[in-house]
């Protein structure tokens, strides 16, 4: 396994605004916790979900279902996005990172988590102010060579379930762009309920194998109303 320590490049943390595009030879990830009264719980927390990310770096399988109805109107959506990954790579970066410098809010705490690597492709960079509304929020950026994804969630019960679901997303969208799918169905519904009232949906399920696959940002909004990841893989 390689070598990984902590960075001490620095971020905006405002609102949280991160932007973890790493440097030559490097991969970065930040991993976020809420907050606990024992501040112990936070570290583990956060040393937790950055090697999960490293994990999942080295590959794994995303299973995406999601099912759309419509009735008179009005429009439902049920998803369920499982990522699969390997917890014996992700518990042996767990053991391996030691925290360093570290970034507190009123309802998080993070820190930023870098994995040196004999080989890691040259991201770009991702420029934008804090002041503002990253552009990559409205639209995924078209990188050559690379595919991108963008993942937005609405607020769940912590900051941490909120991106874990625009991460997931983010990755899902990715996912469903590969053209190398291990297994694709898509299926259209449709009938009536006992008040006749018309209902009509469609159903898909992608199943696919990821490698390389990495959140490289992260966004919400500053009254907390939408978070938003956005996800990067090397085209091969």
């Amino acid at each position: 396994m390689p070598e990984w320590t902590v960075i001490l490049k620095a971020s905006v943390w405002d609102d949280f605004v991160s932007d973890t595009t790493p440097g030559p030879g490097c991969l970065n990830v930040v991993g976020i916790s809420p907050r606990y009264h024992n501040h112990e719980d936070e570290i583990s927390f956060v040393k937790a979900h950055a090697a999960k990310q490293l994990a999942i770096y080295f590959g794994a399988y995303i299973h995406d279902q999601s099912l759309l109805m419509e009735q008179t109107g009005a429009t439902s959506r049920k998803e369920l996005i499982e990522i699969v990954y390997n917890k014996d790579v992700a518990k042996t970066i767990f053991n391996k990172i030691e925290i360093g410098r570290d970034y507190q809010g009123d309802d998080y705490y993070a820190a930023e988590i870098s994995l040196n690597l004999n080989s890691v492709p040259l991201l770009p960079e991702l420029n934008f102010s804090s002041r503002g509304k990253p552009d990559w929020t409205l639209n995924p950026p078209r990188i050559n060579g690379f595919i991108t994804g963008l993942g937005i969630s609405r607020p769940k019960k912590n900051i941490y379930e909120s991106w874990n679901q625009a991460d997931k997303r983010a990755m899902s969208e990715i996912a469903s762009y590969l053209q190398t799918s291990l297994k694709t169905k898509s299926a259209g519904l449709q009938n009536s309920n006992e008040g006749g009232a018309s209902i009509s949906g469609s159903y898909s399920e992608t199943a696919i194998n990821i490698d390389s696959m990495i959140i490289i940002s992260r966004w919400r909004e500053p009254d907390h109303s939408a978070y938003y990841s956005l996800a990067i893989m090397k085209e091969e």
